[in-house]
Formats: structure tokens, C-alpha cells, sequence
């Protein structure tokens, strides 16, 4: 399913709060206004900077790709799941067969595969590792 939102790049506003977030294609109509300060304290806190953020770069990335940041999580996640999928596949396809030229064939592909799921894996436990941080 394709999500409809503003469209144009999405951007801040003055830097006040409560700061201003719009689409470069209609500059002059807010699509969200973010309060940068705490309600109770008043004072400015990078947690609602930060909300702002986030809004700025899901309206951004739905634009650039039609998906919102969910749906390209669950995209990502069966692609993940499919690619470990072809590893075992090429693990047995390896096991089996006897001719070395084409094993070889076959370790290739599946020092590639594995390779790419060592990378996504480094990348999840790296924004794991991000988040408990902050």
C-alpha cells in the first residue's frame, strides 16, 4: 500500500518553539508543529528536537520511496529472512554436490550471502548498542 503525505521535501522552520515543519512544496502551511520545550520546565530538551527529527525524515523517506518507515522495516525483515533462506539453500547445494568447479561456484555465492547478513547484523546490533545509549 502506497502512503499519501505532503509532498516535496520536508523541512524545519525558524528554530523556535514551537518550530514549524512543512513541505518545501508549500512552505507557507505547517504540517506539524513540534514544541522544543519541556511543558513543565520550559526549557528546550533534545528529546523533542529530536521527535521533530523523526517526523522530518519519515515524511522524507515515504516521499523517496512510496513506503513509510514501517513498511520498509517489514520489507527489510522478509528480505532478510528470504536471504538467510538462500544461504542454507546453497549450504546443502554445496554439501551435495561433487563436481569442484561447480563448488566452487557455490562457495562463492555463499561467502557473498553470508557476508551480507553479517552486515545487516552489525548494523542491527550497532543501533541496538545507539539506543540503550541514549
Amino acid at each position: 500500500m502506497i502512503i499519501s503525505c505532503s509532498k516535496g521535501e520536508w523541512k524545519f522552520g525558524e528554530d523556535k518553539s514551537p518550530i514549524k515543519i512543512f513541505a518545501e512544496s508549500n512552505p507557507s502551511a505547517a504540517i506539524a508543529n513540534v514544541y522544543l520545550t519541556d511543558p513543565k520546565t520550559r526549557k528546550r530538551t533534545p528529546e523533542y528536537l529530536g521527535n521533530a527529527q523523526i517526523m522530518i525524515e519519515a515524511g522524507n523517506v515515504t516521499n523517496e520511496c512510496g513506503l513509510s518507515p514501517r513498511q520498509l522495516l517489514e520489507q527489510r525483515n522478509e528480505l532478510f529472512k528470504q536471504l538467510k533462506d538462500a544461504a542454507s539453500a546453497l549450504d546443502y547445494a554445496q554439501s551435495i554436490i561433487s563436481l569442484n568447479s561447480h563448488r566452487k561456484i557455490i562457495l562463492r555465492a555463499l561467502e557473498s550471502t553470508r557476508e551480507v547478513l553479517a552486515n545487516i547484523k552489525s548494523r542491527e546490533v550497532l543501533a541496538n548498542i545507539k539506543r540503550r545509549e541514549t
